[in-house]
Order: structure tokens, then sequence, then C-alpha cells
């Protein structure tokens, strides 16, 4: 078990059953989501959006009373939590989201990740970026449930219009030009790539880079109909099959964390 936060007191906790159900927990997430973003606490509201932990009941041999906020996770998304742990700078968001959940009544003592043994290969981890807003912010979450649920068929809607909603951010914080009120991601994709100046420098494998951006391109192209089509966008009767859907949202997360890290 890694602890990512510890409050006050004993550092002795055993994990219990879900303090509340699927939904009542979204309801209070949500709440507490859009408290940290009033609070411009924007990594912890990250976390809190994208990170999947749900509300257990805690306990220990002191008998107190509080709760945990708890994910299973696979290997190598334990040991990115562990780094997180070592930094003083996650650490205090952590504890920030702790304080926005005590504050809506739920006192948060520890949270907490631990080893699911049974897990499937990995999908590509949820990305963070630095520039993002609330929209951004609710899909990646949303998506993010939807995948530790096993129901990634419902995701792909949800991976798309953070990826859409992403670089149109990115865009517009740019002051790139872009025609119309609602450009396509392909579109976008491509202005980005064009436009932006770090794109100018694809370093000392510009050629095959190159070569790997226009896929990305044609990626985008087949993200739009397999949304629309394939996906819980719409009332769709023929859905995606798990893992083609895990195959969509992988390559939206992967094109985000590209943008994102490019920009950095």
């Amino acid at each position: 078990m890694i602890t990512l936060y510890s409050g006050h007191g004993s550092s002795q906790y055993d994990v219990g059953e879900s303090a509340l159900n699927d939904q009542d927990w979204q309801k209070i997430r949500n709440l507490a989501i859009g408290l940290l973003n009033r609070q411009s606490k924007l990594e912890a509201s990250n976390i809190l959006s994208s990170r999947g932990f749900k509300l257990h009941h805690g306990s220990n041999g002191f008998c107190d009373e509080f709760h945990v906020l708890y994910r299973k996770v696979p290997l190598d998304e334990y040991v990115t939590f562990g780094a997180e742990a070592e930094e003083n700078e996650r650490r205090q968001a952590y504890s920030q989201v702790a304080d926005a959940i005590t504050e809506l009544g739920f006192f948060i003592r520890f949270i907490g990740v631990e080893i699911d043994h049974n897990s499937s290969p990995q999908a590509v981890i949820t990305p963070h970026p630095k520039i993002t807003s609330s929209t951004v912010q609710h899909a990646l979450g949303d998506a993010e449930q939807l995948v530790v649920q096993n129901r990634p068929a419902s995701a792909v809607d949800r991976a798309h219009t953070s990826l859409h909603g992403y670089l149109k951010e990115v865009c517009f914080d740019s002051n790139l030009a872009v025609q119309g009120q609602d450009p396509s991601l392909t579109e976008l994709m491509k202005v980005l790539i064009k436009q932006h100046p770090r794109f100018n420098n694809l370093g000392t494998q510009a050629d095959q880079i190159e070569k790997i951006l226009k896929a990305m391109s044609v990626t985008c192209d087949a993200l739009n109909p397999i949304r629309n089509h394939g996906s819980l966008a719409h009332a769709n009767e023929t859905l995606l099959d798990p893992a083609e859907a895990m195959l969509a949202i992988n390559a939206s997360r992967t094109l985000l964390h590209y943008v994102d890290q490019k920009l950095k």
C-alpha cells in the first residue's frame, strides 16, 4: 500500500467497504472538484477528477471513525503513484483533496493505492495536461471512472471530448488561427502542428517524427466517426468491442500526452 496522504494520529489503517454508491459518490466528487476549482487548487482538482479514487470506510485498532480515498491499480500505475508520494507539491495537492471532501462532510484520514493483482494489461495512464479547462478535467475524470468500471465503450466519447477540448484550449491559449466556431479534432491537430512554434523542431529524427505526426492526424480523423457511430455519444445500436474501444481511448490519451509534453 502506498499512502499519498495521512492525517493526524495513528498511521495504521485498514480499508473497508465503499462508503457511497457510485451515483452518490459522483455527486460528492463533482462538488469537491468545483470547490477546488473555485479555490484555484487546480492540481488537486485534476487529481480528484482523473485518478479514479473512491470513498471507503476506514478503521484502525483505536476504533477511530474516518474515510479513505482508495484505489487498486495495475503495477505500472502503482509505480507512478510511488513517485508522486515522494513529491512535496504532489503531496500538498492530495492534502487539498482530503480537505475538500472533508469540508463536504466526509472526514478523509488517508488517501492510498494498492496493487491490483488481478488487473488486466494497463491502459495508457490518464494525462494531466498543464493547459486545461473544467470541461477537459471532467471528461478526463469521467473516462477514467468508466475505464476503471470496465466500460470502455462508454468511455470513448469522454476520451474524445477530453482530447478535443484540450486541443481547443491549446490553440486558444497560443492564439493560433483556427477557422470556424467549432473546428473538428482533425482540424485542430493540423493547425497545431503547422502553426505552433514548438513543432518547428522535431529533433534529430525529424523526418520519421513527421511521419508519425501525419499518422496521428489520420488517427484524429478516424476517432471522429468512431466516437459518433461506435460509442454512447449517440443512441448507437452497435458499440465498439472492448479491445477496439480501449484502442480508441489509448490513442486519444497518447495524442494528449504527446502534445502536452511537447508544449512544456
